[in-house]
């Protein structure tokens, strides 16, 4: 269903791109931004039917597009992995700029992140690539605020409570991972409706929408141990380290997660403070202790 659903928006899409390039006329910039937009969602289109065409093997879980619309901006839930049999099953939240036309770098990460489940142990491993909310479009200022985590939570909840009720055979060790903005996300949903979800992970956040990592609800997960299952990582030359926009860092000790923290988010030695920007996007490279670490927390292990 979801996969005619595709070809019938790339279908859609096309025509009007292709119409909108025929023409010839005067609008002040809105054909202009059209055209953007049209190429963009069809950039999106692509990356999914690519990757939906890929023959399974251990670097290309067999691909489950779970999700699919072209309204606003778009939303897309794709799992990389059956979430239904899997034994370790992740979703990602992205972050800011998540829409259709970022599907390829977005399904980049859940690849990488499956391959070192894999590679950590797991029997078996579904990653989710949970892009079905409104996230912010700007730096400044929509992903200074925290409207756009509120709209949400419910549906983030909701959704996991879903991956448990349809699992089937024995209950699978779920793991979220909230990058970037999607950290905040994250981090109210399970402040707010709780996460049903054995363990998550924040990367690169600022600021997760609580104080300390207590405030924080994991269904089937005792108060008072929320800690040890609440796992953060931000690199030393990421620009947004130090930043309290949402609260505290989760990497700081104090606010009573298990940070691991690499000196750089890239292995290659070569990305210093220079390279600070490419840094908050380095942090699912093949090699970074980052992604190692999150293939150990999705197959039930600890982080180094």
């Amino acid at each position: 269903m979801n996969r005619s659903l595709l070809a019938e928006a790339e279908t859609r899409l096309t025509a009007e791109r292709d119409r909108l390039v025929a023409e010839r006329w005067y609008d002040g910039g809105w054909r202009a931004s059209r055209l953007k937009t049209l190429n963009d969602k069809l950039a999106g289109v692509h990356a999914i039917e690519e990757r939906l065409a890929k023959p399974p093997s251990l670097a290309h879980p067999r691909p489950y597009l779970l999700l699919f619309s072209t309204e606003g901006t778009g939303r897309v839930i794709i799992s990389v992995g059956n979430p239904d049999t899997a034994a370790n099953v992740v979703t990602f939240v992205p972050g800011t700029f998540s829409r259709l036309g970022r599907q390829r770098s977005a399904i980049e990460k859940i690849d990488a992140i499956a391959l070192s489940a894999a590679k950590a142990g797991s029997p078996s491993t579904a990653v989710i690539n949970w892009a079905d909310f409104r996230a912010p479009q700007s730096l400044v200022p929509e992903a200074l605020h925290t409207r756009y985590a509120d709209g949400a939570k419910a549906d983030l909840g909701r959704f996991l409570d879903g991956l448990r009720a349809t699992h089937e055979g024995s209950p699978s060790h779920n793991t979220v991972v909230g990058y970037s903005y999607g950290a905040l996300v994250a981090g109210v949903t399970a402040r707010d409706v709780g996460l049903n979800a054995d363990d998550v992970v924040f990367v690169a956040g600022l600021g997760v929408g609580v104080e300390h990592a207590h405030a924080l609800r994991l269904t089937g997960v005792a108060a008072d141990d929320v800690g040890a299952h609440v796992h953060t990582v931000i690199a030393r030359n990421d620009p947004v380290r130090g930043l309290r926009i949402f609260g505290p860092q989760s990497a700081d000790p104090a606010f009573g997660g298990r940070a691991f923290e690499p000196r750089f988010a890239s292995p290659d030695p070569s990305w210093k403070l220079i390279d600070s920007v490419r840094a908050h996007s380095s942090y699912f490279v093949p090699g970074s202790i980052t992604l190692v670490n999150i293939g150990r927390i999705a197959a039930g292990l600890p982080a180094f």
